[in-house]
């Protein structure tokens, strides 16, 4: 995200070797008296300084500019031969030369020169010199160069105090008309002043916004970008959030506290735009009455197992194994067919060791002999809070009994565990992508290098529209037990966070936008199955309390609701939810992406 920005003055070659120690400092001429009258006029030939960044920008002094000079005895605060004409002695350029505002004379004895930019009559201390952000000034300083009679030209290079945050909006499948009118960051000290002898700018004042007015026309194309000078700051010490105003509407992006703008470095943040119609984002009351009810009339007899050949393991666990008694949760299994083409119905139930404590409803489906197959189904659950075991039920056309098949081999009942809780303060995610990709099909498994930034995309749902204020982390994580069977444990596990946020939403909110911008920076052994994958996990001010973002699928039951007659058609070595498709395919929530590290 980071890019560099260096300073060059053409007349002194002192690019590989910016500290001040390896300036020359002149020698007096031998057996020559230093106190000795042999003054030298000064002179100083500063040129062009190239800003390197990522778009190869370069930037270069222009007829007028000038800079100011102290020349000193050895610090700040002691005037070159004791002369108040040393200090802040101006510096003109006229497009070809540059040119002293005053004669500085020079004798054998050394002169320290600090210099810095632009040049101001007001400034006569170099440790304090005024900077802010309204005006843009790219504020420069020098290292420190020598002089005296026998070289008299001021070698001075100069480097950026400043730091510089570039914005760039994508419209992606944004289906406004992308006009941008303003661009924000709010929360940020504007003022300050700047030490030329180091550059350091100690900050004063209270956070403010800058804005800057803009019109133009999002184009993915053609991308804008917006450049906006700051004083180098660490966001941990404040609470930077960058706002845009597009189409009349405002978007924010709260600044992760773990970011720094240094000091002649650019930061680039690229937000993403995407389709936001009024389905997605609008809260869907979810019929609780409804639920409580369809599909659970029937009576559950279970029989014996004993004759069938269907073999279950645990699947779609990559959402946790949490429920919210009151919520929908996507429940999975996955099967495989041992015997002849099976079809039937599929339901899950919950049960108290061998009690049935509540059921759902149930759906055609079709297995074909000798393959295997996945299903995952959302459920509403509306059990008493307690720990509880998920189990599959199949019942064959033509019989009116229910069979929990016998668990593939590994599988065991803890796989099956599932706490069902009444606490929903916690937020949940209802979407979850990386940019570039739709937010409606997240089942992919995306490629990251390591070091390589990222943008993981969220919409989250306040359930309990309580005020959220506090910490979201994105964890890229292998873990057995919780995410993925034990039985396929094989010892390569890890939980790393790559990136975090804060949040803070006022009671009421239902519904928030937002994104983690993360880095894998661990290298990680490659695997072949179960997939590591990223999550975010929301932590509240005033706790240490890290709490996974549960899976939002209420969406997806209004869009079922009054559908009685489903076909969930299984289909060799992957997920095909058929009766369901036009449902989750234009709902496909989740709370987790897959992620895998190139080699």
């Amino acid at each position: 995200m980071k890019y560099k920005i260096s300073i060059v003055l053409f007349l002194c070659l002192l690019l590989a070797s910016c500290s001040s120690d390896n300036n020359i400092v002149p020698e007096p001429t031998p057996g020559v008296d230093t106190t000795a009258v042999n003054t030298v006029n000064m002179s100083v030939s500063p040129s062009v300084a190239p800003v390197l960044t990522k778009g190869g920008v370069v930037e270069q002094f222009t007829s007028s500019s000038k800079i100011g000079m102290f020349v000193c005895s050895n610090n700040i605060d002691s005037k070159y031969n004791n002369d108040t004409q040393n200090v802040n002695v101006p510096a003109s350029y006229d497009g070809s030369t540059w040119t002293l505002g005053r004669e500085i004379k020079l004798s054998n004895d050394v002169a320290t020169v600090f210099a810095y930019y632009p040049y101001n009559a007001v400034n006569t201390n170099g440790s304090a010199i005024d900077v802010e952000t309204d005006s843009q000034t790219d504020y420069l300083y020098a290292t420190k160069a020598f002089v005296n009679a026998n070289q008299p030209k001021a070698s001075l290079l100069m480097k950026h105090a400043m730091s510089l945050v570039s914005i760039v909006i994508k419209k992606n499948d944004y289906k406004g008309d992308g006009k941008v009118s303003k661009v924000e960051i709010v929360g940020v000290q504007s003022s300050g002043k700047m030490d030329i002898t180091t550059g350091l700018i100690t900050k004063f004042g209270t956070s403010g916004t800058y804005t800057r007015n803009c019109d133009f026309t999002l184009n993915d194309n053609s991308l804008t970008k917006n450049r906006i000078i700051t004083l180098p700051l660490k966001l941990s010490e404040t609470s930077g959030v960058i706002k845009v105003t597009v189409d009349g509407r405002e978007f924010s992006y709260d600044i992760p506290t773990s970011h720094t703008w240094d000091a002649g470095f650019e930061s680039t943040y690229t937000l993403n735009l995407h389709d936001t119609s009024i389905d997605e984002l609008t809260d869907v009351a979810l019929d609780k009455t409804y639920w409580s009810s369809f599909g659970r009339e029937d009576n559950v007899t279970t029989v014996s197992n004993s004759t069938s050949l269907l073999r279950i393991s645990s699947y779609f666990t990559e959402y946790g194994k949490i429920a919210v008694s009151g919520e929908g949760k996507k429940f999975g299994v996955w099967v495989n067919n041992y015997g002849t083409d099976f079809k039937g119905k599929v339901r899950f139930a919950l049960y108290n060791g061998t009690q049935l404590v509540e059921k759902y409803q149930a759906y055609n489906v079709t297995i074909k002999g000798g393959y295997y197959n996945a299903f995952e189904i959302p459920c509403f659950v509306n059990a008493v809070p307690g720990t509880y075991k998920l189990v599959p039920l199949f019942q064959a056309d033509g019989s009116s009994d229910w069979v929990a098949p016998k668990y593939y081999t590994g599988v065991v009942d803890d796989d099956w565990a599932y706490n069902v809780i009444s606490d929903n303060a916690a937020p949940s995610c209802r979407y979850l992508w990386m940019d570039g990709a739709n937010k409606k099909y997240n089942y992919l498994i995306y490629n990251k290098s390591l070091n390589e930034s990222f943008n993981v995309n969220y919409v989250i749902t306040n359930r309990a529209q309580v005020a959220l204020h506090g910490e979201i982390k994105a964890v890229w994580e292998r873990t057995f037990g919780d995410f993925y069977e034990n039985s396929f444990n094989d010892g390569n596990v890890w939980s790393d966070e790559v990136g975090r946020t804060r949040i803070d939403i006022a009671a009421g909110a239902k519904i928030y936008t937002g994104a983690v911008a993360c880095i894998i920076k661990t290298t990680r052994q490659a695997v072949s199955r179960c997939m590591p994958m990223v999550h975010l996990y929301y932590k509240a001010d005033g706790t240490d309390n890290w709490v996974l973002l549960r899976d939002d699928c209420d969406i997806l039951f209004e869009s079922m609701k009054g559908i009685t007659d489903m076909n969930i058609l299984g289909t060799d070595n992957w997920t095909v939810v058929g009766g369901l498709t036009s449902v989750m395919a234009k709902y496909n929530t989740g709370n987790v992406l897959l992620v895998s590290l190139k080699n």
